[in-house]
């Protein structure tokens, strides 16, 4: 059988119901980026998400706003934060069973789900076509046996890194049916230098990431790792990204702050990449979080890698120091395997080697001799996202009309 033609395929990609995309990093920005990529393949795409997008979409991607935020519902409908999500959660999936059943009968889709939102449609959409669903943030009990349901009514899971695979394998069983390496948009740097480090100068190291209280992505140990350098070194650490509430402003940022921690808010667009060139030294330290220093072990269990800050990194010319948790494969296909920081050391080592340690390895990347050109070819794309995707895509609607 030949494959469906790009253009009689529609291409649906259900949002994250936290935030608009665009808004922040992680699902919300690969939602857009792989939308845009994708359609540049000639495919038609939607994407169902909140109102108020802030994002640049490529022609051939239409934007179905399908409910306010939840902090709109809250205020606007007196009602609490169970519902507002509630109502969040079941707009994008409500409103795309819609268009499916107002289409003609033949009509051949594909579904790409950056949540578990879409998850009642599977065993309703999946005899007929793709519904993918992506394994983007942190794994527990409670997703996993969603992400097993999913499976068992014939939905596909995507890992977005090996290593992170392994990870939910050994702890979950065997979940996912296919790794696609995580990758950028490059627009946002058109025309980015990045900036050399010069011996003698303070080394400027900085984190981009959501600051939530679930885990201490790129602060706590960030913050710990550049008061060891500084002994070493002037040094300074800015931190930046949304943070999630006033309640995690001060648990987790405010006790970071001083005369060599500044938070420099939330950075966007070609703000965010000027101020990720602007960096001699990133930091990606993800971890599960929930630290016990006496019992040496996290009360977490898995988090997500930073693999969309790191390509972003990597593509501005600034070395970073990561930890290895949810994978850290940008670094390992960059050729920088040695400033990763094997997150298994922390409970063998304790707290204070381990922030030693990633102190040195700050050190030694603020000096490395790495060619940024060299260092930018190396980071992976949107555009082979896209084409990794749409081949995916493809093969599995291929799969399915020959069993018809």
């Amino acid at each position: 059988m030949t494959s469906f033609e790009h253009n009689g395929v529609t291409i649906a990609i259900v949002a994250t119901p936290k935030s608009p995309v665009g808004e922040t990093g992680g699902g919300e920005v690969f939602t857009g980026a792989l939308a845009n990529a994708l359609a540049e393949q000639g495919f038609p795409v939607r994407i169902y998400g909140q109102e108020n997008p802030n994002f640049g979409f490529a022609e051939g991607v239409t934007y179905v706003e399908t409910s306010p935020t939840t902090d709109e519902i809250m205020a606007n409908d007196k009602v609490g934060i169970r519902k507002a999500v509630n109502e969040t959660g079941v707009a994008a999936p409500l409103r795309l069973a819609m268009d499916i059943a107002a289409a003609p009968h033949n009509q051949p889709w594909a579904i790409i789900d950056n949540d578990t939102t879409s998850a009642p449609l599977v065993p309703l959409t999946s005899s007929r076509f793709p519904h993918i669903f992506v394994q983007h943030s942190r794994m527990t009990s409670h997703a996993s046996r969603i992400y097993s349901r999913i499976k068992a009514s014939g939905g596909k899971i995507v890992a977005i890194a090996d290593h992170q695979r392994a990870d939910v394998t050994t702890q979950f069983g065997p979940l996912h049916d296919v790794t696609i390496k995580n990758g950028i948009s490059t627009t946002d740097f058109t025309g980015i230098q990045p900036r050399h480090y010069e011996p003698g100068q303070p080394i400027h190291v900085g984190t981009l990431s959501r600051i939530e209280p679930t885990d201490m992505k790129g602060v706590k140990i960030a913050a710990l790792a550049v008061e060891k350098l500084r002994q070493r070194h002037d040094a300074f650490l800015t931190l930046a990204g949304p943070v999630l509430d006033r309640a995690t402003h001060e648990a987790l940022v405010a006790p970071s702050l001083g005369d060599a921690v500044e938070y420099a808010g939330v950075k966007r667009g070609a703000e965010k990449a000027e101020y990720l060139s602007s960096l001699h030294v990133g930091a990606a330290l993800s971890n599960p979080g929930g630290w016990d220093e006496p019992a040496r072990r996290f009360t977490s269990w898995f988090a997500e890698g930073n693999s969309l800050t790191l390509h972003e990194m990597i593509y501005a010319g600034t070395v970073p120091v990561s930890t290895d948790s949810g994978g850290a494969e940008p670094m390992k296909d960059a050729g920088l395997s040695d400033f990763i920081v094997p997150l298994d050391l922390l409970p063998k080592i304790g707290m204070d080697a381990f922030t030693e340690l990633t102190a040195q390895k700050m050190l030694e990347a603020a000096y490395a001799v790495i060619d940024p050109a060299e260092l930018r070819s190396k980071a992976r794309t949107m555009e082979a996202v896209g084409k990794d995707y749409a081949s995916y895509i493809m093969q599995q609607l291929d799969v399915q009309r020959t069993a018809l």
